[in-house]
């Protein structure tokens, strides 16, 4: 039930950020994020409309292969 949460808002933040000019800042701290969350998201950064200065991921489950 918990990782269908985080990918249910996944999904909707991934939504925003494709339709979004004016997200700055991404604090996805200490939200269970993995190295396969962290593609999908880094896929949607490259080709969102926002300029997002901040992205706080600490306290995640990123390995060596999303650092």
């Amino acid at each position: 039930a918990k990782e269908q949460d985080l990918h249910t808002q996944l999904d909707a933040m991934m939504m925003v950020l494709n339709t979004s000019e004016e997200v700055e800042q991404l604090v996805l701290r200490n939200t269970d994020l993995t190295d396969d969350h962290l593609l999908s998201l880094a896929g949607v950064l490259k080709s969102s409309p926002s300029a997002v200065t901040l992205l706080n991921l600490n306290l995640n489950l990123i390995g060596p292969f999303g650092a």
